[in-house]
């Protein structure tokens, strides 16, 4: 994932039963670093920090690929 992807992405309600919210949609806003394994996305004017677990390309940006 790279900067400018759209993405889906599922944020935990209750970590002790694992307990996922429904679909939301974001754009990566810092390039993903697959050692990280977090996923920075701004949804809602809002920086989120995300397991990438919980996070799908849904459109790529039009970046140099």
């Amino acid at each position: 994932m790279k900067m400018g992807d759209m993405v889906r992405f599922r944020t935990v309600i209750d970590h002790r039963d694992e307990i996922l919210s429904e679909w939301k949609y974001g754009v990566v806003a810092k390039n993903y670093e697959r050692w990280e394994k977090i996923v920075t996305v701004l949804h809602d004017g809002e920086l989120l920090r995300l397991p990438a677990r919980n996070v799908q390309i849904h459109q790529r940006g039009y970046h140099d690929r």
